[in-house]
């Protein structure tokens, strides 16, 4: 718990000096609703998929407490990817003892645009997008990438019209019909107090 609490005091610190303005974009990740659908993510992939694989990570929004989820899904190998450089900066401090036992990088890029910059040689690996309502659709990325077939996906997404959502989905089946995967291991749906999430893991 000491080292949980030591990266968050480093965060609070790092968006006092430097970026006071996202405070509240902050605050929001941590809310109990932006971790409990983490959590639902991590909990039916580990029922799934237990050997180690690396990850994609994109649209990665600001990441305290992530640590807690990698180490449910034993991913390693870690590449996060987002357009918010301030995000990216913050999520430094978030990672920094998480960093010591697991190999992590970040990349500041549109996945979709710069799709050929993109990691894709991953091997047993797994791509997660927690926020697929602010981008187009996956069954587009996954048509213009070049990730190995054996490649696992886990897309979460939103019914909620909130900044910065373009994509939102108005129920499981537009979402699954999104997600284009050809492979279900997992969907679902899972209401919270503003906003209803869905769920896909599985391959295309």
């Amino acid at each position: 718990m000491f080292e949980l609490n030591d990266s968050l005091i480093s965060c609070l610190a790092y968006i006092d000096c430097n970026m006071s303005h996202r405070r509240k974009d902050f605050y929001d990740s941590i809310k109990p609703d932006a971790l409990q659908a983490k959590f639902w993510l991590a909990e039916k992939y580990n029922k799934i998929y237990k050997e180690e694989r690396s990850a994609n990570i994109i649209g990665a929004g600001f990441v305290m407490f992530n640590d807690y989820f990698l180490h449910m899904m034993n991913i390693d190998n870690i590449m996060y990817y987002d357009l918010d450089k301030e995000a990216l900066s913050l999520n430094w401090h978030a990672l920094k003892k998480v960093r010591e036992k697991k190999l992590i990088s970040q990349n500041c890029l549109d996945v979709f645009l710069d799709y050929e910059y993109v990691r894709n040689d991953l091997h047993n690996g797994v791509v997660i997008n927690y926020s697929c309502e602010s981008m187009f659709y996956m069954k587009n990325y996954i048509g213009i990438t070049d990730y190995p077939p054996d490649t696992v996906y886990c897309f979460m997404g939103s019914n909620a019209f909130k900044r910065g959502n373009i994509n939102v989905s108005n129920n499981l089946e537009d979402f699954v019909e999104k997600s284009g995967l050809t492979t279900i291991d997992y969907s679902g749906e899972k209401s919270f107090r503003d906003e209803t999430k869905y769920l896909v893991i599985g391959t295309a």
